[in-house]
């Protein structure tokens, strides 16, 4: 039970045709996919919570409904739709921050009289469950999920970097101040990698200290989400939502090291070709190698490379320039710059020369360039490329980081300016 005097705001699951729940302020949701969220911040605070198969349960009394006559099917089993909806509120309301309290409220076409109105601050829920009877209970679904997360990274006067992650309609900045806190990023996605159970780290948020949560939970039948939470200890949760914990370290990790390892000189750098050297250079690829983690390079791409034993620990690194594969004009390969630098004959880099003589290279480029070359299937193709990819990180020294294109090997080119807007996927380095 909650405490009734911190309740300020509540959910009510009331389907209609269009949506199963509304808040206090009358704002409808959930229709397709299994998450319920506010995104608001006059109703504090953030949350997005997934119930795996509400959005079903909600679908099985719309496709027995007549709403133009306001009738269900004389078939439909409200007894059984009832207690169904009751466990799924029961999750919900468990998950719900404390301030919010949960009201389950019967369809306006049911006449059945089994039900009325459930306040999950004054009735005693699992009395009402017990009082429909015993029915068999509900099997395990995958969650219906509609978003992805997503994340932007930008430059700050007064930080290293603001990371945006983006759930649904959910937003959250997340302000790394300096490298010290960029190290408890890192250790915090090591820790979701190597699978340490609940991993807390203390980060900077909007200018302010917090606890940012990962806790490993079973969603339905997917094993690889969690919970993530970022709590402020003055003023309690923030943030609340859930994620694929594989997903969320892959686009969280390569956002970063993308944001600090390609476009890092000036114009004036650029234009000159005067870069930095010496302390300078080691200083400007000081948070790229920072945040470089065997570990985590491990966790988001073994599946893809050779199902190797995952990094006893992160040794330290100096890299100090980055290069991406994609294919574009005959040319497949990009500096750290944007520059165009390698084909299938070779990479011309000021650090050096590297033969590119693999065989498939320039078949696999020719497939991508040329509309009269038969169309590739893109996800075989990818595949191909990443093979390639493998092939080209073994010529190259440990100080060079190689990328690929993006993660999502279905049909990239369907995102615009795909090649450069994505985050790629990195190819780790094999001693």
């Amino acid at each position: 039970m909650k405490n009734k005097q911190a309740i300020n705001h509540y959910i009510a699951i009331s389907p209609d045709y269009d949506y199963y729940y509304k808040d206090d302020e009358g704002k409808c949701g959930g229709s397709t996919d299994d998450v319920i969220e506010n995104y608001e911040w006059d109703l504090q605070p953030k949350f997005n919570i997934i119930i795996p198969g509400i959005a079903e349960w909600c679908e099985r009394y719309v496709l027995a409904t007549d709403f133009a006559d306001t009738t269900t099917d004389p078939s439909f089993d409200w007894r059984r739709w009832h207690r169904d909806g009751l466990l799924f509120a029961r999750e919900l309301y468990r998950q719900l921050p404390r301030n919010y309290n949960l009201i389950y409220r019967k369809p306006f076409e049911d006449r059945s009289g089994i039900l009325n109105e459930v306040d999950f601050s004054k009735d005693s829920v699992d009395d009402v469950i017990r009082a429909l009877g015993s029915i068999p209970d509900l099997p395990e679904a995958k969650p219906a999920l509609k978003y992805n997360v997503t994340f932007t990274a930008e430059n700050t006067d007064q930080s290293l970097v603001t990371l945006t992650l983006r759930i649904g309609n959910l937003v959250c900045s997340l302000t790394i101040h300096d490298l010290q806190d960029l190290q408890y990023v890192r250790k915090w996605m090591e820790g979701i990698a190597k699978n340490d159970g609940i991993i807390t780290r203390t980060i900077g948020f909007n200018h302010h200290t917090c606890d940012a949560y990962m806790i490993p939970q079973r969603i339905g039948q997917f094993t690889q989400m969690g919970q993530i939470r970022i709590e402020k200890s003055c003023r309690g949760e923030l943030f609340s939502a859930y994620v694929n914990r594989h997903e969320f370290v892959r686009g969280l990790y390569l956002t970063l090291m993308t944001h600090f390892g390609f476009d890092i000189y000036t114009t004036e750098e650029f234009q000159t070709e005067n870069y930095p050297k010496g302390e300078e250079l080691v200083k400007r690829w000081q948070p790229y190698n920072n945040l470089k983690s065997d570990i985590i390079e491990w966790y988001i791409t073994d599946d893809l490379y050779y199902n190797s034993p995952i990094p006893k620990e992160t040794g330290s690194h100096q890299v100090n320039e980055t290069v991406v594969i994609f294919p574009d004009c005959g040319c497949c390969m990009w500096d750290t710059m944007g520059v165009g630098s390698g084909n299938e004959e070779g990479l011309h880099l000021d650090s050096g020369e590297y033969d590119m003589n693999i065989p498939g290279l320039g078949n696999w480029i020719n497939r991508c360039d040329y509309p009269d070359v038969q169309a590739p299937d893109y996800e075989s193709w990818w595949s191909k490329g990443w093979r390639i990819a493998k092939e080209i990180r073994k010529r190259l020294p440990s100080t060079i980081d190689l990328y690929y294109m993006c993660f999502d090997p279905t049909r990239p080119d369907t995102h615009p300016d795909y090649n450069c807007s994505l985050p790629r996927l990195i190819v780790p380095f094999q001693s």
